[in-house]
């Protein structure tokens, strides 16, 4: 699914942290600039007229030369209940299909064709599926997954997952945290915190926003807001920009 995008020059103080795991993938078409990218895997430079599929289960950082600056196409897309488990770095050749989609994405940006461009995206999200860039879950956790995320209003206890997975709790940490790189606590936070991010852009109140997510504590659910996005919810929609 099509979260965010846009052909943008970045800002001079531009860049990326993900100490945790994002839960969605960037996607970036570069034209020019000159980007680091580092996790825990690998360091490289972003090359002009590659394309780039960011990791969704794993922390990484980027940063780049203010004085040559990022110009790309950017996706954010969500793959759930699939995951992006490390980043892929593809050439996109001159009048093959890759190079003709990632065109017809511009002009989608450039035109503001949400609905084409949403349409678009999920053509290039079922190629990053046939290409083995997905990895989808087993049967048990993809259930579980969609479960989590039809329910983020109710209490969703260590317990009462384990016993839905068949596990016993010590060894589906375990499990889960292998499969999507992170526990069930954080990824239970995090998908709270993003439904929060959709509710602030659509309007609701952060008290809406926190009810939305099962927060009955208001002040809970500022701090957690802010610990994971460094600004609190009102602030946050206020400055809100799509960025890469």
């Amino acid at each position: 699914m099509l979260l965010t995008y846009g052909v943008t020059r970045v800002a001079p103080d531009w860049h990326v942290t993900e100490p945790a795991a994002a839960g969605y993938s960037r996607m970036y078409w570069v034209h020019t600039g000159a980007v680091q990218y580092q996790d825990g895997e690998r360091a490289l430079r972003l090359r002009k007229g590659a394309l780039y599929l960011f990791p969704s289960t794993a922390p990484y950082a980027m940063t780049h030369d203010s004085a040559d600056p990022l110009v790309c196409l950017f996706l954010h897309l969500n793959f759930f209940p699939g995951t992006v488990p490390r980043m892929a770095e593809l050439e996109v050749e001159e009048d093959g299909f890759l190079h003709f989609q990632l065109q017809a994405m511009e002009i989608c940006a450039a035109r503001q064709e949400d609905g084409l461009a949403a349409a678009a995206a999920a053509v290039l999200e079922t190629w990053f599926r046939r290409e083995g860039l997905v990895r989808e879950p087993d049967p048990v956790l993809s259930e579980l997954l969609l479960y989590i995320a039809a329910n983020l209003r109710q209490p969703l206890t260590l317990e009462g997952l384990s016993r839905m997975a068949g596990y016993h709790p010590q060894y589906f940490v375990r499990y889960f945290k292998k499969r999507m790189g992170v526990t069930p606590y954080r990824y239970i936070l995090d998908c709270r915190m993003k439904e929060a991010q959709r509710l602030l852009q659509e309007g609701c109140s952060v008290t809406e926003a926190a009810a939305g997510v099962g927060y009955a504590d208001l002040k809970t659910f500022e701090q957690a807001f802010r610990n994971r996005f460094g600004a609190a919810p009102g602030r946050w929609r206020s400055s809100y920009r799509p960025q890469p």
